[in-house]
């Protein structure tokens, strides 16, 4: 290793350094030693650096085996548990460095690397960082470094991009974005119609078509598995990113704080501190609003309505198309419809998310088991939650009419199985 770095050393002799290392790592203890004990991942940092100045700035081909060698032993080395659980307690800043410069070329268009094995070492990393105390340094990716990830990968068609679920696995993993409503709209609304596309498509039995006919709710549907599919994986960091992202539009709130207040116990008080924030804090983009609230539409419809996400996924929808008061004023119907869907709010926990305790993970949400419910509570908030779905989808649709029409639609949400959920504790306790 240190032969490698002399003026003496030539390309060929570089070449046999590297493949003896990459022997050399399929040894566990030698693997170990050399991580702890000889600074290997520092010293092929050094080695990528070097690659990346000459092949970013000239486009020469001579190192390109060489750097698949270095990304072999990267990848061999941290799945090694023992030097995972290492890295994780003391000195994940070497990967995250190695990872850094691995991410260079994997955006640079360049095609210079495998980005099948290059999202593997950069989604390693980001699940290492996620097992930190909170106190250690952790790897995160900026809002811009995720979209060059997309847009490295969506060059190519998605029905053949092995490595597509990979990218969306690695943006996913980097956790919800807070920045989300800064983000221009037209690069946003790509992003989410790819993301969609690979998270379908990676579960293809959940796969949900639109009726010709418009939006239709499916009621009765679960997911498939005991398993989380991928698509509510990305739900749930869509409906994060906009609960986390509408409040800390305001400058003058954050998460913890607005979760301490006790006033904040439903989404109806949520929505009040919004739509007076707003008011004061007059920044929004309706469009945009309304681009991702047809997101969130879709992807919850692709899951069914009793999905896991459900209660998060109306909020989301609820902050963006429900906390503007000024669309509520004016006519009796308005101010009525106005004070029906605010009573369903109140029957309706403020999201997870607010939780202080809340944090990302991919793996599974989050649960809260500082306030369990009874299972009638359960129920009432799960028939609220549907019932304003069944709403909101109206106020998505931009059909006015459809809002008194709407005690018609509401005997579907028995079909969604909670009639029978609260027919069956009522006997119980009977007998």
């Amino acid at each position: 290793m240190s032969f490698y770095v002399s003026p003496l050393s030539d390309v060929e002799s570089k070449t046999i350094i590297l493949q003896i290392l990459k022997k050399s790592v399929q040894l566990h203890k030698t693997a170990h030693y050399l991580v702890e004990r000889c600074s290997l991942f520092p010293w092929l940092s050094s080695i990528l650096s070097t690659y990346s100045s000459v092949l970013l700035r000239d486009e020469k081909k001579c190192f390109s085996t060489e750097l698949a060698v270095v990304i072999e032993i990267v990848r061999v080395v941290i799945s090694s548990n023992n030097i995972a659980e290492w890295l994780q307690s003391c000195a994940l800043e070497q990967l995250m460095l190695l990872t850094s410069h691995l991410y260079k070329l994997l955006v640079s268009g360049k095609k210079l690397i495998n980005e099948n094995s290059a999202f593997k070492i950069i989604i390693s990393t980001l699940k290492i960082s996620q097992k930190r105390k909170i106190y250690q340094p952790h790897f995160t990716l900026s809002q811009e470094d995720l979209f060059q990830i997309y847009v490295a990968v969506s060059e190519d068609d998605i029905g053949r991009c092995a490595n597509a679920k990979l990218a969306l696995e690695a943006i996913l993993l980097s956790g919800p974005s807070l920045d989300i409503f800064c983000m221009n709209q037209e690069k946003l609304s790509s992003f989410l119609i790819w993301a969609t596309s690979i998270a379908l498509n990676s579960n293809p039995r959940n796969a949900f078509q639109w009726e010709e006919a418009g939006l239709h709710v499916p009621l009765v549907s679960r997911e498939a598995s005991q398993e989380e599919s991928f698509t509510s994986k990305l739900l749930r960091w869509l409906t994060a990113s906009i609960i986390h992202g509408k409040l800390s539009r305001n400058t003058n709130s954050s998460t913890s704080k607005l979760s301490a207040q006790s006033n904040l116990k439903t989404l109806r008080s949520l929505m009040e501190y919004v739509a007076k924030e707003d008011k004061e804090n007059n920044k929004r983009s309706c469009d945009l609003d309304e681009m991702l609230a047809a997101q969130v539409f879709y992807l919850q419809q692709s899951l069914g309505i009793n999905c896991s996400v459900l209660a998060s996924a109306v909020s989301a929808l609820s902050l963006l198309l429900l906390s503007d008061d000024s669309k509520f004023t004016g006519s009796d119907f308005m101010r009525s419809f106005r004070t029906s869907v605010m009573t369903l709010c109140s029957k309706i926990r403020c999201p997870p998310e607010l939780n202080p305790a809340w944090i990302w993970s991919f793996e599974e949400p989050w649960e809260d088991d500082s306030c369990q419910l009874t299972e009638l509570a359960r129920i009432d908030e799960l028939r609220a939650c549907q019932s304003l779905l069944l709403t909101l989808s109206n106020v998505l649709q931009r059909r006015p009419s459809k809002f008194q029409g709407l005690s018609l639609h509401l005997h579907d949400v028995d079909n969604s199985g909670v009639f029978n959920w609260e027919t069956g504790i009522l006997t119980s306790q009977l007998n």
